[in-house]
């Protein structure tokens, strides 16, 4: 906080807290590494079992982050098999873990190594209706400020329980505890899931949202190496590219990427992109695909405004895609999906993919609001005493 600080938990080490900033208006680094000779994980576990939150946040559950203000630098590592566990309790909801929260923060989180992982975990039910309060658990991977996040090597980051939410890049300014300089951010945040990473998102409501709340949203997400997975699960579950903000999602080189539906350049002013390269898999529950030349009676489309794009490569795969692109937005793609779900037409490979009874799926409209929560955590101005809570 205004200095600079370095935690290591090694070697089966044990560290337990309610709030967990790194960095926060100086330079911070938290390493946790490793797992003991007698297989005890190093490990960090930030739960209400270690106190309370008060005044507007007294709801929230565990809370972990890396970059608060502008000008800090926070890092988090977990690395060799060690452990990050972000827990609600048992009167408590949205625990969450948050990078570079302010513009002109800057934040990296590393998950590396074979049973290296981070848990944002809520056993009860989301419970909206403090506006200070996330209602289930999240991890912002970039928020106002710029974001960094590498998960490779067999590294694992899970968001699990009921409204679960991962969101990157998010041009948001909380109402009661605003971002000082809430003029336009210009940095990008950026994950890399790569080399067996993989990115678990489940439970009922579950959402995936890159670039979202405003124009200046930027978000790059890139799923690339054998094994190496994003998956979204639960009922209703979704993954958005560009929310209001720009978002990007590259799968390719054997990883692959499954949720029940892909939402490309949603709400006006937002610009979605997909791009399905070679070796990737794009694997989605609603039956509808979009291609170059393909049929686009079915294409969904989102208010005016927003702008999708979608683009396959030969050799990569599109099975069951569920595609909402923007009302002015168009798809190129060069690939389909199996043959066995095609209908050609023409000389074209134009195609609708069909439901297990070769019957065309119906209509899917996009009814449900998305996103916007309030960010589950505040903050003081500069200068002002620490409230307790996740300021």
């Amino acid at each position: 906080d205004e200095g600079t600080g370095v935690l290591e938990v090694l070697d089966g080490g044990l560290v337990e807290t309610l709030w967990f900033d790194v960095g926060r208006s100086g330079v911070g680094r938290a390493t946790i590494r490793g797992v003991a000779a007698d297989g005890t994980r190093s490990r960090v576990i930030v739960s209400p079992a270690n106190g309370k939150f008060s005044g507007d946040f007294v709801d929230e559950g565990g809370f972990a982050r890396a970059g608060r203000n502008a000008g800090s630098r926070g890092t988090i590592e977990i690395l060799a098999g060690a452990l990050l566990r972000v827990l609600d309790g048992g009167s408590t909801h949205g625990p969450e873990l948050q990078i570079a929260r302010n513009k002109g923060s800057v934040g990296t989180l590393l998950i590396d190594g074979a049973g290296s992982s981070l848990e944002v975990i809520q056993r009860g039910p989301a419970a909206p209706g403090n506006p200070n309060v996330q209602s289930g658990p999240t991890a912002l991977l970039g928020r106002r400020g710029g974001g960094t996040t590498a998960i490779r090597n067999g590294g694992r980051l899970l968001v699990q329980g009921e409204d679960a939410f991962v969101g990157i890049s998010q041009d948001s300014v909380h109402p009661n505890y605003p971002d000082p300089d809430a003029g336009p951010i210009t940095q990008r945040s950026v994950v890399d899931v790569l080399s067996g990473g993989r990115m678990e998102i489940t439970g009922e409501g579950a959402r995936f949202t890159i670039g979202q709340g405003g124009p200046a949203a930027d978000g790059v997400v890139t799923v690339t190496g054998a094994g190496s997975a994003i998956t979204v699960s639960g009922d209703g579950n979704r993954i958005v590219a560009g929310d209001e903000g720009t978002g990007a999602l590259t799968i390719e080189g054997g990883a692959g990427v499954t949720a029940e539906r892909i939402v490309v350049g949603r709400k006006p002013g937002s610009r979605g992109t997909l791009r399905v390269g070679r070796g990737g898999s794009l694997d989605a529950a609603i039956l509808l695909a979009v291609g170059k030349d393909f049929d686009f009676d079915r294409l969904v489309a989102q208010e005016p405004g927003g702008v999708g794009s979608a683009t396959g490569e030969p050799g990569s795969m599109v099975r069951y895609g569920a595609l909402d692109v923007g009302a002015n937005g168009s798809a190129d793609f060069t690939t389909a999906a199996d043959p066995e779900v095609q209908e050609s037409v023409g000389e074209n490979t134009d195609a609708i993919l069909r439901d297990e009874d070769g019957e065309e799926g119906e209509e899917d409209e996009d009814t449900e609001e998305e996103g916007g929560e309030p960010i589950g955590e505040g903050g003081e101005e500069e200068g002002e005493e620490l409230p307790m809570c996740p300021a």
